[in-house]
């Protein structure tokens, strides 16, 4: 089954930008985020269901998702329609992704702690993108001010 969607609102450049190889990743890039999210879903279950035997398995299926997700990052950062520092960004992170992958491969022990530093990285990242993007948001209530108040009332010695 195929789908046509109207591209009448298009400009004649940007059906030209999306014509050939670049337009067809550019076309699957969902794809290849719904498979990426895949198989992290399966990784997880794994981890679940076998806990004992799970840290070197996990180490294997952990390099073997950072390479297919690197890939699929690196995809996304040239087949996409956005910004050039969020294609930057995607670059790096599938590339950084990628040699990550290469390293799990070297030992179990390696690959374990490469996870559990995985894991605490992207915990900070995630805390400081969520505290910034509500900090810098006009439309949430009650920021600006009161934040800094209570983030001094919460840390004594910081103003």
């Amino acid at each position: 089954m195929t789908q046509t969607h109207d591209r009448s609102h298009e400009r004649p450049q940007d059906r030209e930008a999306l014509a050939g190889p670049l337009g067809m990743l550019a076309g699957a890039a969902w794809q290849a985020l719904l498979l990426a999210g895949l198989v992290a879903l399966v990784l997880g279950v794994l981890v679940l269901v076998w806990p004992g035997a799970s840290l070197v398995v996990a180490g294997v299926l952990f390099g073997l998702y950072l390479l297919f997700s690197g890939v699929m990052q690196l995809v996304a950062a040239f087949g996409t329609h956005v910004s050039t520092a969020l294609r930057v960004m995607a670059f790096i992170s599938g590339t950084l992704s990628i040699l990550l992958g290469l390293l799990c491969f070297r030992g179990a022990m390696q690959s374990i702690l490469l996870l559990a530093l995985w894991i605490g990285i992207g915990w900070l990242f995630r805390g400081i993108t969520q505290t910034v993007a509500a900090a810098s948001d006009p439309a949430m209530p009650a920021r600006g001010g009161r934040s800094s108040s209570a983030s001094s009332a919460r840390w004594p010695g910081w103003s």
